[in-house]
């Protein structure tokens, strides 16, 4: 399902992004669509894709079949590429596991489509940034109007953001763990928390390794270079890659 479609409105002779519903894709050109946001999307969702934007035939055969592994795929002009936004779950949660939501982005110079599966907040905070205007531009020289590549690294950088405090809330998790097993208050119980910690622990590495790869490898410099500029991402960037700030005209 369409969820919802930022277009680019040039009726006052300067470009504006405005936020409207599902309906908009359909009627727009497609010159005016600059962000497409797919909540669970279905086969005929998949195939608008491939006709509206010639989406390659291995990028809609991996949003079928998603669950994939973190990547940024290349084809031409286009990307197709998986993220995975990780959430602290809140106290009243059952289990009280990390969460960890697929994220996937087809990316144009023209365009971001995203995909997912559940609400993600770096999503919904975005758009509500465009809709009401505070959203500026953010990649190179940011004395301009607001591009998608802004809004790509806008969306980008929350997603990563989220990581670190989700590595606190585990790191508490283990101290926490630590003072349990040498007290009074250890039971079969512990045991438990002690496996599922380290569950989750794994499936942070499987997350966040595979992310830095994809995206310091990318061939969507502007991306990759931004990103390496800015925290948290300097903590885990090669140092030789932080030295400007300019989108990719491919």
């Amino acid at each position: 399902m369409i969820a919802q479609v930022i277009t680019r409105s040039t009726d006052d002779g300067s470009a504006t992004l405005e936020v409207g519903d599902g309906s908009v894709a359909e009627r727009a050109g497609i010159g005016s669509l600059a962000w497409i946001d797919i909540v669970e999307p279905s086969e005929q969702d998949v195939e608008w894709l491939r006709q509206r934007f010639n989406l390659h035939p291995m990028a809609a055969r991996d949003i079928i079949h998603h669950h994939q592994r973190p990547k940024l795929d290349d084809y031409g002009d286009t990307s197709f590429g998986v993220l995975y936004a990780v959430g602290v779950p809140g106290h009243e949660s059952p289990g009280r596991r990390v969460q960890m939501h697929e994220l996937q982005f087809v990316w144009h110079p023209e365009r971001l489509v995203t995909i997912h599966w559940s609400p993600i907040p770096a999503i919904d905070e975005l758009t509500e940034r465009v809709r009401s205007g505070s959203l500026k531009a953010t990649v190179g020289d940011t004395d301009r109007e607001l591009r998608v590549e802004d809004i790509a690294y806008e969306l980008f950088d929350a997603v990563v953001d989220a990581y670190f405090p989700a590595l606190d809330w585990l790191a508490e998790g283990s101290e926490r763990l630590e003072e349990e097993m040498f007290s009074s208050r250890r039971s079969s119980a512990t045991l438990q928390s002690i496996f599922t910690l380290k569950k989750d622990l794994f499936q942070m590495r499987k997350v966040i390794a595979p992310a830095r790869i994809a995206l310091i490898g990318s061939s969507m410099a502007w991306i990759r270079t931004a990103i390496c500029s800015q925290r948290p991402w300097t903590r885990i960037c090669p140092s030789s890659r932080t030295t400007s700030i300019r989108p990719s005209s491919a």
